[in-house]
């Protein structure tokens, strides 16, 4: 009886198809060919940047125009087109609500009020020191705390 050979049944007669690793893990491709010669060499084009799961080859198929992957490879997907096919993109790609368009908003908002209280803390004397580095949020305007009418409205933005 012979031996089963990649899932091919039978294979005492004939060589298989394919041919096994000559190691028994084959590393990633670091760097994939960007160009496949066709037609004998005398054609040059994009090759298809996919790679396979199990034998960790690149794809030997021409990429499509503009595309980095073959037709196999999803190169002829358009993306969602509808509203609905949006939306269904959007919440398969949700894991958990904190990083939503809502809750950044509203932590841009909390980190602009907790800077016009420094700011407000700052002009009273209350702080010593520098400020927080980095990059202020959105919506944050630094307000001349010397004017009596912009301190107010540091006061009301804080509350």
């Amino acid at each position: 009886m012979g031996s089963s050979h990649f899932g091919h049944g039978s294979c005492d007669n004939k060589k298989s198809p394919l041919k096994r690793p000559s190691t028994p893990y084959v590393t990633m491709i670091e760097n994939p060919e960007p160009y496949l010669l066709t037609a004998g060499g005398r054609i040059t084009c994009n090759r298809c940047q996919a790679q396979s799961s199990r034998t960790k080859v690149q794809c030997g198929n021409p990429s499509l125009t503009g595309k980095r992957v073959c037709k196999w490879h999803g190169g002829r997907s358009t993306g969602p087109r509808s509203a609905e096919g949006i939306e269904r993109i959007r919440q398969a790609q949700l894991k958990h609500g904190e990083r939503t368009s809502e809750a950044v908003a509203e932590s841009r908002r909390m980190s602009a009020k907790m800077l016009y209280l420094r700011d407000i803390g700052d002009h009273v004397g209350m702080f010593e020191g520098t400020h927080t580095r980095g990059r202020k949020p959105t919506g944050y305007v630094k307000l001349n705390m010397n004017d009596p009418v912009l301190l107010r409205i540091a006061l009301l933005l804080s509350t």
